[in-house]
């Protein structure tokens, strides 16, 4: 009879001896305790072991849509893209300059502080690849977003970076609609859904931190505001 091979062990399994063997052989030094032992959250494992949802979340099967209080009137015909900062290519770009770049679809979920978690289907163009097609600066540190509804962001370029995070143009296989920021929004499953910014009309790469950081974070909301 075959022998079955054991399934290995999860990413949580092995943190939890990790971090076990370090507070046998440095007592002093490591002081994590778990309450329960068991990782917090809710819903179905994920491929790590970890619940899907963050402690206080809940799935929702439809999609909130949350604005400053009106819907931008953005002409989609005469939208513009205005880059400016630690670029060698400052300029207007259109729609049509960030549809050029290689397409990503992506099934990710988008995390609420108000306490939801949706799965969408996003389709745009990798940030990353934008940043390269206008020449940022590799150093720079942060990039500023600013909206046609007076919101305002900024990111690490770190994050910003990230394979997964889109210049996104389309949800669901259709162009953007203008409830969810049509015609261009930003989409980073790494982060909470209100560094996600609507309505862009504008990118800075810079390399100092703007004093008004973003429209949340300058009300108390973490900067990082990382998953």
């Amino acid at each position: 009879m075959k022998k079955e091979t054991p399934l290995p062990d999860s990413l949580v399994e092995k943190r939890l001896r990790y971090i076990e063997r370090q507070r046998e052989l440095h007592s002093e030094r490591v002081n994590v305790v778990f309450e329960g032992r068991a990782p917090q959250g809710s819903g179905p494992a994920n491929r790590h072991g970890m619940p899907k949802l963050p402690t206080g979340q809940r799935q929702v099967p439809n999609w909130p849509v949350l604005d400053l209080g009106d819907v931008p009137d953005v002409s989609l015909d005469a939208w513009r893209l205005e880059v400016s900062g630690l670029v060698r290519k400052p300029g207007e770009y259109t729609l049509d300059d960030i549809r050029a770049l290689p397409k990503i679809v992506q099934n990710t979920r988008h995390v609420c502080v108000e306490g939801w978690a949706v799965i969408g289907s996003f389709g745009g163009s990798r940030v990353a690849d934008f940043l390269t097609r206008v020449g940022a600066d590799e150093s720079a540190r942060f990039l500023e977003l600013r909206c046609a509804d007076d919101y305002y962001e900024s990111v690490d370029m770190a994050s910003i970076r990230h394979p997964q995070s889109l210049l996104c143009y389309e949800m669901y296989g259709a162009p953007l609609t203008r409830t969810h920021g049509a015609p261009l929004r930003l989409v980073m499953p790494t982060k909470l859904g209100y560094k996600q910014a609507k309505y862009i009309v504008g990118l800075r790469v810079s390399n100092v931190l703007p004093a008004a950081s973003g429209y949340w974070e300058d009300q108390g909301y973490s900067w990082h505001g990382g998953l």
